[in-house]
């Protein structure tokens, strides 16, 4: 009977909020995930070949992995062995591994995934050069990096870059810039901070209220209860970001990249 509610409840949850990175305007991640998958839809154009070897670093549960399956020959998912999922169905082979040191050999790879995954590298720089050691001559580099965004993943949340800093980055590890894109404007980044304020833990100064809020101590419950404002907040800065058109490049919460390896 509980199991029954249980799935009743988190089908409702998938309904309203939707499932990531295929997010509704209800959720939290509706501004980020809404440039990256049109992102991800639009660079398919550069993949004329139909069968490539693709890894997905730092892949956590693959998110992205519909968006490339008709193309792949191979779907790699390299990630630190408690992120990879347990059971996983799907077409892809999961390896253990760090983006520091990609257990691969050289030259082996055509198209390299990086999706939020930089900020939360010791050393990106290196991670940098072991893409491009890894990917064969004109393979491609996919990447993308939180700008205007909370700390996430504490204590693992180390990085922001400018676009100027991605840029010099690719040029100077001798990659070409093919794409590049951002998120919407000013707006769209303070909504983003006050959404994940409201859907992370935090404490008012009284108790009292601090003592209901731990009942609702966690993640999706807080976004599922809070989705009319966090909704009507995207759908507002959406409109005001239209209306007015401030420097995107100041104001961006993500990058987005595709490059090519020389």
């Amino acid at each position: 009977m509980f199991l029954k509610i249980k799935l009743k409840i988190l089908n409702l949850y998938y309904k309203i909020i939707g499932e990531f990175p295929k997010c509704t305007v209800f959720s939290a991640d509706w501004i980020n995930t809404r440039v990256s998958c049109k992102f991800f839809k639009k660079i398919k154009k550069h993949f004329i070949k139909s069968s490539y070897i693709i890894i997905d670093v730092g892949s956590g549960a693959s998110p992205y992995y519909n968006f490339f399956q008709d193309i792949d020959k191979e779907y790699i998912a390299v990630d630190l062995q408690t992120a990879l999922p347990k059971n996983e169905k799907r077409k892809i082979k999961q390896i253990v591994g760090s983006i520091e040191c990609l257990p691969f050999s050289d030259n082996s790879a055509d198209i390299i995934l990086c999706a939020a995954v930089l900020e939360h590298v010791e050393d990106p720089f290196k991670a940098f050069k072991e893409i491009y050691r890894v990917l064969k001559p004109g393979g491609f580099f996919i990447g993308s990096i939180p700008f205007l965004y909370p700390i996430h993943m504490e204590p693992y949340d180390y990085w922001r870059f400018t676009d100027f800093g991605i840029k010099k980055i690719l040029l100077k590890e001798n990659f070409e810039l093919l794409e590049f894109d951002r998120n919407f404007g000013v707006f769209s980044a303070i909504t983003v901070i006050i959404n994940r304020g409201l859907i992370c833990p935090f404490k008012t100064n009284f108790e009292k209220i601090n003592k209901c809020f731990k009942i609702i101590d966690n993640l999706y419950v807080r976004e599922f209860l809070f989705f009319p404002i966090i909704g009507f907040l995207n759908i507002i800065s959406f409109l005001l970001d239209k209306i007015f058109i401030f420097n995107r490049n100041n104001s961006a919460t993500i990058f987005l990249w595709l490059s090519q390896k020389n």
